[in-house]
């Protein structure tokens, strides 16, 4: 697998009556298909997932990514206490809407296939 960027995955935490978003970082493939797909596919732009990345399983460790977590390309490190905290100092951060596990085949093909928008 080529990876061409580090990504950056937060997970909501629910602390009493308080969320913190906590960053997990990985080695993944980054791809912003945005421009491609609405012209391959003539769907609505909310209808398709902006953003493709592909991170080797190996570098996940036991990490459950899920639906609805957020993500952004680049590395962070420290924990924010809203989104609106994380959008205002990171441009593109978005919504994950898909993540499949593709754990078949040689140890260096397997990995984890997230859909954002």
């Amino acid at each position: 697998m080529f990876i061409n960027a580090e990504v950056t995955i937060f997970k909501r935490v629910r602390k009493g009556r308080e969320d913190s978003f906590v960053p997990h970082n990985f080695k993944a493939h980054f791809e912003d298909c945005r421009g491609m797909n609405i012209m391959a596919s003539g769907r609505a732009l909310t209808d398709i997932d902006n953003i493709k990345v592909f991170i080797p399983l190996s570098e996940l460790k036991g990490f459950k990514c899920e639906k609805n977590d957020y993500i952004l390309k680049g590395k962070v490190v420290g924990e924010y206490n809203s989104l609106e905290e994380i959008k205002k100092q990171y441009n593109d951060v978005f919504i994950i809407t898909s993540a499949d596990t593709f754990d078949y085949g040689s140890e260096h093909l397997k990995h984890l296939r997230i859909g954002a928008k």
